[in-house]
């Protein structure tokens, strides 16, 4: 066993099954249906982790690589604990690294070849809990939450192994189509939709004065979080300092660089609100923390203050150096959830 400190932040569910259009009352019931039913397709048949990616190889320019299934979870209270394991770009079957140390003009990159059935990536943790329509992501060493990976899975999932739908052949097409059969309040002639969507959790206040004052703002403050080993954060990184005239940079010692950027901001109403949906429904990459000065008022309103986050040290086993025993972790979890449920009734 080891010592961790797990940081967790809160997600609540939207929308998670199956949906009239327009319509926020499930016909697949309620939540804990979906998420039992993904634990009986990923352990059906004796399935290997390639196997349970919900989606296809990804399209040319995607953002989303493939994301699997490396283990799940259910715990006494009815919770899903899930590991799942997140691609990372590749090329014949070998990873690249840059020295970050060289120059920028003197890129110096190794390429690791691994295995053949091995896919290189990360491992990032979810704690579901069903009864409440909220998630929380785990996380340890990783800037990074797999947030937006795992609810393109869970889309997915819905759309394409969901036990709601059954195979139907359209021109010589086999396709899915929602069962109506199983469905429940199913009104006729009326299109079906799988969908799940969720949201930071959010303590209210914070959030509550920039929309009321939304007319005062004046500035606005942007903190990026970047990792040079990640491709689209060194092109952030590269177009800032072009921005600012620097074109060569001797050494680069810090794997995270943090950025931060003013500018004067005067939105409308419906500008704040998009802003604050987008900081809602942000990944945990990049975008750290976004900050707001108002006209005679001296303090910043940073957005980080008003999420719902924790942190935890508790006690695991390691599988290896990337991933962490689901049961170690459901067990040292269990033991703080009546911490995370004073969380979400406060």
């Amino acid at each position: 066993m080891s010592k961790e400190k797990a940081k967790l932040r809160y997600f609540k569910i939207k929308k998670c099954g199956f949906y009239h259009y327009g319509d926020d009352k499930s016909l697949s019931g309620k939540t804990y249906v979906i998420f039992d039913d993904l634990i009986e397709w990923a352990k059906r048949n004796n399935k290997t982790i390639a196997e349970t990616c919900t989606y296809g190889t990804p399209q040319e320019n995607s953002s989303i690589m493939r994301t699997f299934c490396a283990d799940i979870v259910k715990s006494e209270y009815g919770d899903i604990f899930l590991t799942t394991w997140n691609e990372t770009p590749t090329t014949d079957n070998s990873v690249s690294a840059i020295n970050s140390t060289k120059p920028i003009d003197q890129a110096d990159v190794k390429d690791t070849k691994f295995d053949e059935g091995y896919v290189p990536g990360y491992g990032t943790y979810f704690w579901i809990i069903p009864s409440k329509n909220i998630y929380l992501t785990v996380r340890f060493n990783h800037i990074l939450n797999g947030n937006k990976q795992f609810c393109h899975y869970l889309q997915s999932f819905l759309q394409f192994h969901s036990k709601f739908l059954k195979d139907q052949k359209i021109n010589d097409f086999r396709i899915k189509t929602p069962d109506t059969e199983n469905l429940e309040h199913f009104k006729q002639n009326e299109l079906i939709y799988p969908f799940f969507e969720s949201h930071l959790l959010s303590l209210g206040g914070q959030l509550d004065l920039l929309k009321t004052r939304f007319s005062e703002i004046r500035k606005l403050i942007t903190k990026m979080k970047l990792d040079i080993t990640i491709e689209k954060d060194l092109s952030v990184i590269q177009t800032f300092l072009s921005l600012l005239g620097i074109h060569k940079v001797n050494k680069i010692s810090n794997r995270i660089l943090n950025f931060k950027y003013e500018s004067n901001y005067n939105p409308n109403e419906n500008n704040i609100d998009d802003l604050l949906n987008l900081w809602q429904n942000k990944d945990e990459s990049q975008i750290s923390d976004i900050g707001f000065n108002l006209i005679g008022d001296s303090e910043t309103y940073w957005l980080s203050k008003s999420i719902v986050k924790d942190e935890f040290d508790i006690e695991v086993i390691h599988r290896s150096t990337e991933l962490i025993d689901i049961t170690t972790l459901k067990n040292a979890l269990t033991a703080k959830r009546d911490i995370v449920l004073s969380r979400i009734e406060d």
